[in-house]
């Protein structure tokens, strides 16, 4: 892109104990087509040699460490408060193991400035090293929606609810005007919560051009107590559970009927005992629990 770069961009990145993973992510920032403004890494109390490399490596980003790991919600959380009041049009956030192709950034911004009206967010598409579409968003196609999305599909562009976090470029004044995203989800639907609280008023747009690649150490995992066998994880979805039902009772006509959906967790826990697996069966209650006590909680509209 040769022009002037009116639309000034800062990057954000959430990072805990994957030094390696992070430098792969900032310098492929460095190398995009649109230049990122600004970079801030969330440093959620590493214990590697993040804030080391960091210094010496990437000396123009900007580090906020934080006391304790507080998850991806809790980084993201504190991370977009603290740029709220910064004078960027847009932040890009995205996970520190992902890596964005040089002209990711480029193909957002000029995806978003050729929707009307201005997306409530724009997302990249995700793939995985071998090229499966990974991290897949979640497609508004109500004909009813004032979204003319035929029109933009011959472009590569769809209408959006909600997507993740891994490459998802967002207006700072929507922040500022819907705040951030709940940093006690800690994980898990973090990112479903807060783009679906963003794409209340007019839909949040997927940009296929726009290309980030992502992948974890021992490949990605989609979160499922049933299969799961790592022990050291099994508490980790006492956030799921809990977090899937506050976000349904915030969001409810983006899920099934509460019938259905109470039906279905009681599916799982009927498997999960039937299958005396005792241990995951307790951390799911506990998580359902949880999080229904979360949504007596939260104010009606």
């Amino acid at each position: 892109m040769t022009e002037n770069h009116t639309n000034c961009v800062t990057a954000l990145i959430v990072t805990y104990n994957r030094s390696k993973l992070l430098q792969r992510c900032l310098e492929a920032l460095r190398n995009q087509t649109y230049p990122v403004s600004k970079i801030l890494v969330v440093n959620n109390a590493s214990t590697d040699d993040t804030l080391p490399r960091l210094q010496s490596e990437f000396p123009e980003a900007e580090v906020l460490n934080l006391s304790q790991n507080t998850g991806g919600a809790g980084g993201f959380s504190a991370g977009l408060s603290h740029l709220a009041s910064k004078e960027q049009d847009f932040i890009w956030l995205m996970d520190d193991d992902a890596w964005a192709e040089p002209t990711a950034l480029e193909e957002l911004v000029l995806g978003t400035m050729a929707i009307t009206p201005a997306p409530s967010f724009s997302c990249s598409r995700v793939l995985s090293p071998e090229d499966d579409a990974v991290n897949l968003p979640h497609p508004l196609l109500d004909p009813s929606s004032a979204c003319a999305w035929d029109a933009y599909l011959t472009q590569g562009m769809l209408p959006l609810k909600a997507c993740s976090f891994v490459s998802v470029l967002i207006p700072t004044q929507a922040v500022r005007q819907y705040g951030v995203p709940f940093a006690h989800y800690f994980l898990w639907f973090d990112d479903h919560e807060y783009t679906l609280r963003l794409s209340q008023e007019k839909a949040g747009w997927y940009i296929s051009k726009s290309v980030v690649r992502h992948a974890r150490p021992g490949g990605l995992r989609i979160p499922d107590i049933e299969k799961e066998t790592s022990e050291s994880r099994f508490p980790l979805y006492r956030h799921y559970f809990a977090n899937l039902i506050e976000t349904r009772a915030r969001h409810p006509r983006h899920f099934q009927h509460i019938v259905l959906f109470y039906r279905n967790l009681a599916s799982i826990l009927w498997r999960l005992a039937k299958g005396k697996k005792l241990a995951q069966f307790r951390i799911a209650v506990q998580g359902m629990a949880k999080g229904i006590l979360r949504s007596r909680n939260i104010p009606e509209k």
